[in-house]
């Protein structure tokens, strides 16, 4: 079987899975091909996969007639989900050019081959990610922390996480957490998770973890995929910071170029100095990115910002 036949069984296995309940048109639509190849992939989902495919003349589309079916021998490695994880970051930095479109496309393509406990939606692209640096130099730290939740979700097993909690003022926190889903929201990685402390479901900035252990106490994912499904967690709201930023006039017309998306609010001072607005869920990246022009630029919102490079500064200017 060649990529492309592999690729498609896998879209209509997950269409199937949805209850979209496709027939043979829409199929044809959706993947591109002929009546025939599609009647050929549906005989290879049954016959080599061995998957109930029936036909509901009800619905005029294909359903499986045992919802336990699980289409084996088609799930990626873990290192080849781990390598997908960390390249949904490093896609964001072709955002705005080009060949974003096209490396989407190549993108999504292949995610079909991942697991359900990853969430990828073409909407999840960031909000605003000024320079993923982040993503091109992720420390060994962060890749392990995927290593582990992809090791715990494979064994339904619950973790141990140390994060750094913005909403309390960047106090570090401690919680034992069953692991529901990993999202991709705002150019940020998340972890939706049940907090066994607590007794609720949170998100977990994945950037902002620490430390992360696997622990021998396991957890049964149907019953935290139940509660993501009842709750309202769709969204990181609480995440998305608005930042309002001033550059110096000397360089004003040399960052404008940087903000020329919409997601961007730009005006001039009578000065010259270049104001910008805008939200992001991906704060730190911001915050580094600011600090590396120095005087040239004051951050003006949100003021938990201000109150961090003032600490930060004082801290460095005590060093020399």
């Amino acid at each position: 079987m060649n990529q492309n036949n592999f690729l498609r069984i896998i879209e209509i296995d997950k269409l199937i899975k949805d209850k979209s309940y496709p027939n043979c048109q829409f199929l044809q639509d959706r993947l591109k091909v002929s009546e025939r190849t599609i009647l050929r992939d549906i005989d290879i989902l049954k016959e080599v996969f061995q998957a109930p495919v029936k036909y509901s003349k009800k619905f005029n589309g294909y359903f499986y007639g045992d919802d336990s079916f699980i289409l084996k021998n088609v799930s990626l490695a873990e290192g080849d989900i781990l390598a997908m994880l960390i390249g949904k970051n490093v896609l964001n930095l072709y955002k705005n050019t080009p060949y974003f479109e096209e490396l989407e496309k190549a993108y999504n393509k292949i995610s079909f081959m991942l697991p359900d406990y990853v969430s990828l939606d073409a909407k999840d692209i960031a909000l605003v990610s000024l320079e993923m640096h982040n993503a091109l130099n992720m420390e060994k730290s962060g890749i392990k922390t995927f290593k582990v939740l992809i090791e715990a979700f494979q064994s339904q097993h619950k973790v141990k996480i140390v994060i750094r909690d913005l909403l309390e003022g960047n106090k570090v926190i401690k919680s034992l957490v069953s692991p529901g889903i990993l999202k991709f929201l705002n150019g940020t990685w998340y972890l939706l998770g049940y907090d066994q402390d607590q007794k609720k479901l949170k998100f977990f900035n994945i950037s902002r973890i620490i430390k992360i252990r696997k622990m021998k106490e396991t957890y049964k994912a149907e019953d935290i995929q139940k509660l993501i499904s009842q709750s309202e967690h769709k969204q990181v709201k609480e995440e998305i910071v608005k930042v309002k930023i001033k550059f110096n006039s000397k360089i004003a017309d040399f960052v404008l170029d940087r903000f020329t998306d919409n997601n961007y609010k730009t005006s001039y001072t009578p000065k010259g100095e270049l104001v910008v607005e805008f939200q992001t869920g991906d704060i730190d990246t911001i915050y580094y990115w600011l600090l590396s022009f120095g005087p040239q630029v004051e951050i003006i919102e949100p003021f938990t910002l201000r109150s961090r490079i003032r600490k930060d500064l004082i801290s460095m200017v005590t060093m020399y």
